[in-house]
């Protein structure tokens, strides 16, 4: 097994995870049924476009976009939510409002490198390599977000 494999699975948990965590937090019905909705056919999709569309290639082009893409979504309905009910005088004080800006700050940057990375910077590898710095760097700040967001949980 390839460590791609066990980073591929470990995405694929990460994102089941995150789908549970956002049914819990979100309160507004519609949403809640949707993400109910949304997790198998996340993992479904996930597992097809990995096994259809990128298994032989270096890097999956597709699979880690539609994962963004999914958590991106899920973020935003979060935030949707959250904007639905305003009922939060100081949105800073949710740890959930900094967990889901980090997250909403890395898949939103992190997207276009794994989309195009088997096209565009496959054919010039110095861009790809600073292509990883910046993805690291993302990496970096979307754990920083996730600082303060239990740090929010501690006081409160």
């Amino acid at each position: 097994m390839r460590n791609l494999e066990v980073m591929l699975f470990f995405s694929l948990i990460e994102g089941v995870l995150l789908l549970l965590l956002y049914r819990t937090v979100i309160e507004e019905i519609p949403l809640k049924r949707l993400l109910k909705f949304i997790t198998p056919a996340y993992v479904l999709g996930y597992l097809g476009v990995y096994f259809f569309l990128d298994y032989k290639l270096y890097i999956p082009s597709y699979t880690y976009p539609f994962h963004q893409i999914v958590m991106l979504v899920t973020v935003l309905l979060f935030f949707a939510d959250r904007m639905k009910r305003m009922n939060e005088i100081f949105l800073t004080e949710n740890p959930m409002f900094w967990i889901s800006c980090g997250f909403l700050f890395f898949y939103t940057g992190s997207i276009f490198y794994f989309a195009l990375h088997n096209t565009l910077f496959a054919s010039y590898p110095s861009i790809s390599k600073n292509g990883w710095l910046i993805h690291s760097t993302m990496l970096v700040i979307m754990n920083l977000f996730l600082a303060i967001g239990i740090l929010k949980i501690r006081k409160a």
